[in-house]
């Protein structure tokens, strides 16, 4: 077993970069290549520029647009909502209804596009889950194929004060990871190394984590690294972009010491390795890293590639506030849209992998350790920006058609007693009276990346030519739509909001003087003046264009919505097996579900339970969630600049259960006990009622665990 255990901070930036332009391939018939020949430098150079400050170049300015556009849009959406009944134009009243209809026919498309695209990707899922990638390999005719057993994949897992049994569940999902019955070793044990990569300010608590995880679990890996990243480095932000880019360095200087070894002790080369990012909670699926490695292995365009498993926030998916469901619900749909590439330009998230090569690539001259900027938020969206321009436009996201489960924060803790934002409590966190909240406005940061798209693209010249896109120019314009749409969509829920509100007021106005008319004889005989507000003729009002083009699309929005719903439950009733069901059927946690999910034909309910909660939480959720929080992001952005400070959002488990979690977790994860198998063959007769990822806190994570232990056992078995 190798360690950073006792490595001090200042070793870590002594590593020795390697071009990669003088880097070479092996194939398996002992063929060579050389990697991205023929790439200019200037993408590189113009990539790597760094801001220097808070704000990339034009930053400012574009936060400023961004802000003003924004607001001016609500402002007059508002305005023309009021400004009729001021002065009785009520033919104003089309102009701003139809309007609103063209902004609620968008959110309809969308809804239809996530809907259409989670239909499709819970197909590919079905196809993809059970097939064995080993075999695939051997029955590939690819002639500059790799050999399967160099890969080598090291996995990072950044956690900060993330509890051990947390990183012991995730751990285990890569000791499940499926072997083929035609290797000789065990996945895990011939092709991943563990880089734990924890923050020095947590302490010796980090050390302790690190020290149980390495003597349980060395016997499983390769190897079990740990990082500890210092506090403080220039240029750098606390969170995981700043950890993620330390832990990258002390790779890339194991890489070039020729210290990362295979487990029977023969070196890795540096174009073998591929680096994945994964969070504290991110549950692999079975087949992840074996699809990952055929990929890697017969893709003849690797180093341009980013491999993405659809990040699925079921873990605790029932234990949650329907709105906080809600909004959860849009982002599993968006999240297997993307994947499915139907009319989509799909980005990574959360949790990914890349080759070490396209690190290096990235990084230029400075090597891999710089690839990621450590001073955002996004570091996702960052990094695939950055590595988009720096190769002209070739770097693309390779969907694995696979999920990987992690936990919506749960928030809402204004409802408990022991927090009140109304009262003399204060919360005792940092996260303030919602952690949901907080965590939605610092997912919101993440508009800077439009700004630095904007910023590196204007560096380009006229056009961005100096970065050489040649007929990849359309693939910038999918990129800066899908930016955009992502930073516009919470806005455009506004404004239909809004537009909702005045058809409602329209239509009550338009029955209070009906109502008015038809009683204002039995009240003082007629003579009675009728309210000012009924000289408005609002029965023409509501049944002109405007107006039903508005009701039309909403109409068509409700459509959508509901097969986006549909849509998810089908997905949930496909994972039924991996997920061991995902709600709770039993009622352990005491709450009230209106089906019991665990059988066939009660899923209709779900679907019915779902819209019920949309039609009563869905435009308040993406309000709050949504809305709130991007305008708060914009005004930080603009006065502070694109370095915020970290605050993460509180876990979903709860400190008293966590100890109960480690319990369990321990009892399933002993390692003369790790199961070996694919999960989707399992038995699902002999599943417990119990859901594995249903109910509260630590029992969460704990029975994930304890499922992988029986399923992949009864799999094993069953080969």
């Amino acid at each position: 077993m190798s360690s950073l255990h006792g490595l001090e901070a200042d070793s870590h930036h002594q590593a020795v970069q390697a071009p990669l332009r003088s880097a070479e391939r092996h194939s398996a018939n002992g063929q060579t290549r050389p990697v991205l020949t023929g790439h200019s430098d200037w993408p590189q150079r113009l990539a790597n520029q760094s801001s220097g400050g808070p704000w990339y170049p034009g930053e400012r300015c574009f936060t400023i647009f961004w802000l003003l556009s924004t607001t001016s849009i609500t402002g007059w959406i508002v305005l023309e909502i009021c400004y009729p009944l001021w002065i009785k134009q009520s033919a104003r009243y089309n102009v701003i209804l139809a309007t609103i209809g063209f902004f609620t026919l968008f959110l309809a498309i969308y809804a239809f596009h996530i809907g259409l695209g989670s239909l499709l990707w819970t197909g590919r899922y079905r196809r993809s889950r059970d097939v064995d990638w080993h075999e695939a390999w051997e029955a590939s005719t690819e002639q500059r194929k790799l050999d399967w057993s160099l890969v080598h994949h090291i996995v990072v897992i950044t956690a900060y004060k993330e509890e051990v049994a947390n990183l012991e569940s995730v751990i285990v999902t890569l000791v499940a990871q499926r072997t083929s019955a035609s290797e000789d070793q065990r996945f895990c044990r011939a092709h991943i190394t563990v880089l734990l990569a924890m923050e020095e300010r947590e302490g010796a608590a980090a050390r302790e984590k690190v020290e149980y995880l390495q003597t349980k679990f060395s016997s499983e890996f390769c190897q079990i690294l740990a990082t500890y990243h210092p506090p403080n480095r220039p240029n750098e932000i606390a969170g995981k972009a700043s950890n993620y880019r330390f832990a990258v360095e002390v790779v890339s200087h194991i890489i070039h010491a020729n210290e990362l070894t295979y487990s029977d002790g023969s070196v890795v080369k540096q174009e073998n390795v591929v680096i994945h990012v994964a969070d504290g909670d991110s549950l692999y699926d079975p087949n992840h890293f074996p699809n990952v490695n055929y990929d890697f292995c017969v893709c003849p365009d690797r180093e341009l590639l980013v491999w993405q498993p659809c990040m699925l926030p079921t873990c605790n998916f029932w234990s949650v506030a329907p709105c906080i469901r809600q909004f959860g619900i849009m982002i599993s749909a968006q999240e297997m849209l993307s994947a499915t590439g139907l009319f989509e330009f799909q980005i990574p998230f959360s949790t990914y992998g890349l080759a070490f090569t396209t690190l290096q690539f990235i990084g230029g001259d400075d090597g891999a350790g710089v690839a990621q900027d450590g001073d955002v938020i996004a570091e996702d969206h960052h990094m695939f920006i950055k590595g988009f321009f720096a190769t002209s436009g070739r770097l693309r996201v390779k969907p694995i058609y696979l999920p990987c489960f992690n936990y919506t924060v749960e928030g809402c803790e204004c409802l408990s007693k022991s927090c009140c934002c109304f009262g003399r409590r204060r919360c005792p966190t940092r996260q303030g009276c919602d952690s949901r909240f907080s965590q939605a406005t610092r997912h919101m940061y993440a508009v800077s990346e439009l700004a630095y798209f904007c910023s590196l693209f204007a560096r380009g010249g006229c056009c961005g030519r100096r970065y050489k896109f040649g007929p990849r120019r359309i693939r910038v314009l999918y990129l800066f739509a899908k930016l955009l749409k992502i930073h516009s969509i919470a806005y455009i829920g506004l404004w239909v909001t809004l537009g909702a509100i005045l058809f409602v007021c329209l239509k009550f106005l338009q029955t209070y003087c009906e109502a008015w008319n038809v009683l204002s004889p039995e009240l003082g005989s007629g003579k009675e003046k009728a309210p000012e507000v009924c000289d408005t003729d609002f029965e023409k009002i509501t049944f002109t264009v405007g107006a039903s083009l508005f009701s039309s699309f909403s109409a068509l929005a409700f459509v959508g919505t509901v097969m986006v719903h549909v849509s998810f439950t089908r997905m949930l009733r496909a994972m039924q097996v991996p997920m061991s069901t995902i709600a709770d059927p039993t009622n352990i946690d005491g709450q009230r579900r209106l089906v019991d999910v665990n059988q066939g034909g009660p899923w209709l309910g779900t679907v019915v339970q779902l819209v019920l909660e949309y039609a009563v939480f869905g435009f308040g959720s993406s309000l709050y969630y949504g809305t709130v929080p991007s305008f708060i992001a914009l005004i930080k952005l603009m006065c502070r600049g694109h370095r915020f400070t970290y605050v993460s959002a509180s876990d979903a488990t709860t400190q008293g259960t966590r100890v109960e979690q480690h319990q369990l977790c321990s009892s399933h994860t002993a390692s003369a006990n790790i199961p070996r198998g694919p999960m989707h063959q399992a038995d699902t007769s002999r599943q417990p009622r119990r859901s594995a990822m249903s109910g509260r806190g630590g029992r969460n994570r704990a029975s994930v665990t304890s499922r992988f232990g029986f399923e992949f056992a009864s799999s094993e078995a069953a080969r």
